[in-house]
């Protein structure tokens, strides 16, 4: 059965997802409410991704503990989350997949146990399921899962390729465009995070140098990337999350090589100062995720407490975090958060 929740009149819908090794945790947070909380059926996952669209509904994608990796979904219809089902026969990921909302679509794209990457789109059913990006003619792959955008109507993804150089890839109308390497050499460490921004630059992508764990960014407009570049003590080796923010900004949150979280906001062209999330500051064993606020709030951030293995809630208000609200659970060890107004 689906679970479902109250659904408030009014404020806006911030939806979680955690895993862990024996479960799934939902969570809906109606901003003039409180979270509430369930398991999922089917529910042991790995790694999570949760995307909402245009028409406030919501979907989940998860890699499964199960049948080898399985890539599993939810779908959240406004009041609840559907159980967790099989996005086809036979299709598995190495690493939690990338997903974002596109209009009342939902695109992901993922990494096969081949290392080659896989493009998915979801508007009721699946179609495409497994497309293989690039085309079966030439494939794009690497050592680790790439991240997905929408502009316009195309779908953008980025990723690592073997050699260490970041790369980007667009699906238009006609199919996939051929890869666009970024010049930085054997440099890169990890997956790339990547977003489109409400206003130019267009597109965003951060990522970390191998050598020293410096994270980098490079924007986009009209088409243009510029040089990658440091930004200014941000040091990590865990995926980077990052998230557009209103009148083209956006929001990077990271686990630090202290294990606790930091953040950073881009506007006009700049990074502010690398502040700690909390005072005193939080630590966690695994990547934080965010979100663009609801109402009256610029950010939203959800993170795993080491001390606990809970999920947490925290509003970014102007320049200021609010304390860390407890969501629940218990030994999770991955965690996902999307909004809509």
């Amino acid at each position: 059965a689906d679970v479902n929740f109250a659904s408030p009149e009014t404020g806006g819908t911030v939806l979680m997802l955690a895993g862990s090794a024996s479960t799934t945790l939902a969570g809906l947070l109606h901003t003039d409410s409180s979270w509430t909380t369930a398991s999922l059926a089917s529910g042991a996952t790995a790694d999570v991704a949760i995307a909402t669209t245009s028409d406030g509904k919501g979907l989940g994608l998860v890699r499964s503990n199960q049948n080898a990796g399985e890539l599993r979904f939810t779908h959240f219809d406004g009041l609840g989350f559907t159980p967790l089902a099989a996005v086809a026969a036979n299709v598995t990921t190495r690493e939690a997949p990338s997903i974002c909302g596109r209009g009342i679509d939902v695109v992901a794209a993922f990494q096969g146990d081949d290392f080659k990457h896989y493009y998915a789109s979801y508007n009721g059913v699946w179609n495409p399921v497994a497309e293989l990006v690039g085309g079966v003619g030439s494939p794009s792959f690497g050592p680790t899962p790439p991240a997905i955008a929408t502009l316009g109507g195309d779908s953008v993804i980025a990723f690592r390729g073997d050699d260490g150089n970041v790369y980007d890839q667009t699906r238009g109308m006609g199919g996939w465009q051929g890869a666009n390497g970024h010049a930085v050499g054997s440099t890169v460490h990890g997956r790339p995070s990547m977003v489109a921004l409400t206003s130019s630059p267009e597109l965003i992508i951060a990522f970390e140098r191998e050598s020293d764990s410096a994270v980098f960014f490079t924007t986009r407009s009209g088409g243009n990337w510029t040089a990658p570049a440091p930004i200014a003590n941000a040091l990590s080796v865990d995926r980077l999350a990052l998230a557009p923010l209103a009148q083209g900004s956006a929001l990077l949150a990271f686990r630090g090589l202290d294990g606790m979280i930091y953040t950073t906001r881009f506007a006009a062209g700049a990074w502010s100062a690398v502040s700690p999330l909390a005072s005193p500051n939080v630590s966690t064993p695994a990547a934080p995720s965010v979100a663009a606020g609801t109402v009256g709030a610029d950010a939203e951030l959800a993170y795993v407490d080491s001390m606990t293995g809970a999920a947490h809630h925290c509003r970014l208000v102007g320049n200021a975090w609010s304390a860390p609200a407890l969501v629940g659970g218990a030994n999770l060890t991955s965690v996902a958060i999307a909004t809509s107004p």
